[in-house]
């Protein structure tokens, strides 16, 4: 089911997308905002806040969720130690 929240704002099963980029998930009254966006994607979760009364958490920006997946399988980026290239 494709519910629309506002105009390029969707939920469809527990994730919330703007565009085509899912930017969220709901879940135990919660909405669980992947990463920052736009100033106008954070207007929109916002808006999501206010018509349902779910708490808006952040996850941090340095944990990346596969929600293809499911939450049960979670990457880390790499330290910027481990990024670095030997010379």
């Amino acid at each position: 089911m494709k519910l629309k929240v506002a105009n390029n704002l969707f939920i469809v099963g527990t994730q919330v997308i703007s565009y085509e980029t899912v930017v969220a998930s709901i879940t135990d009254r919660l909405i669980l905002v992947n990463g920052t966006y736009s100033r106008t994607t954070g207007k929109q979760i916002a808006k999501l806040r206010r018509m349902t009364g779910f708490e808006i958490v952040y996850r941090p920006a340095d944990i990346l969720i596969d929600l293809n997946l499911g939450s049960s399988v979670v990457w880390t980026k790499p330290s910027r130690q481990e990024e670095a290239v030997p010379s």
